[in-house]
């Protein structure tokens, strides 16, 4: 019997996801079926191909500081972040917006509060990456938004590439025997297991793209499916060259602020 309630019955009660941490048989049987919802999404109609927007000029909002932005990335501004990852990956990202300062927000997790400040998010219909920029902020923040709304933006259409991604990701946490800790981990308790797929693939590749080697050991199933998919849907992908150019990025920013 499934443990969730049917969407359509407003009588029930709301359910209280925790349970997908008291037991792995139940996380598992869970994790099972939402990959039999996830495979219902895919429309063969759907003619949009995977990763297929077109660039447009980067949106600055509010009332940022010009020296912010430079200071964060340099003379060419927000568009740099683009160069990080592979072309084949660029048109996930149609628009990037700059925003100013946003107010922190508190979620839960195991019956604990955690105060979070947001930096960003992705936009999913406009496919806009949205970033903040205050005098606070620093490009490590930055870089962590950016990977982890990228991963929003890999599967946030209706494809059938996007779906195959879903499901072989669902199929990894299985696999795993574990859910996400961190954020993702609370949004799995309060928002529920296809929500929390949703931000344990976003932290995924964060961590895939940011911390590879430190994340193939923690993590090897998780880093190994993402590795795969890039490797099989991104047409010369090389992890090792993201990862020298991210160097590269980080370290001209630090011959900056030395100047």
């Amino acid at each position: 019997t499934s443990p969730v309630p049917a969407h359509h019955d407003p009588d029930q009660p709301k359910k209280d996801w925790k349970f997908l941490h008291q037991t792995p048989d139940v996380n598992n049987l869970v994790a099972l079926m939402t990959v039999e919802k996830l495979s219902k999404r895919f429309s063969s109609e759907q003619k949009e191909d995977w990763l297929s927007a077109k660039r447009e000029q980067t949106v600055i909002k509010d009332k940022i500081d010009p020296n912010d932005i430079e200071r964060l990335f340099g003379g060419l501004g927000a568009d740099e972040l683009y160069k990080l990852i592979p072309k084949g990956l660029q048109g996930a990202i149609a628009r990037i917006e700059l925003l100013g300062p946003r107010t922190s927000t508190v979620i839960k997790a195991h019956g604990e509060s955690h105060q979070i400040q947001l930096d960003g998010e992705f936009e999913r219909d406009e496919k806009t990456m949205k970033l903040v920029i205050s005098p606070e902020q620093n490009i490590d923040r930055i870089l962590e938004t950016w990977f982890h709304e990228l991963g929003h933006a890999i599967i946030s259409s209706d494809t059938e590439i996007d779906q195959t991604i879903r499901t072989r990701f669902a199929h990894t946490v299985v696999t795993s025997g574990k859910l996400m800790s961190g954020y993702a981990s609370g949004v799995y308790d309060s928002e529920g297991i296809e929500r929390g797929l949703e931000e344990d693939f976003a932290e995924t590749t964060r961590q895939f793209f940011l911390y590879p080697e430190k994340f193939k050991l923690s993590d090897p199933e998780r880093y190994h499916l993402l590795l795969n998919v890039c490797q099989e849907f991104i047409p010369g992908f090389s992890l090792e060259d993201m990862q020298q150019k991210l160097q590269t990025f980080i370290q001209n920013i630090k011959n900056r602020q030395v100047a």
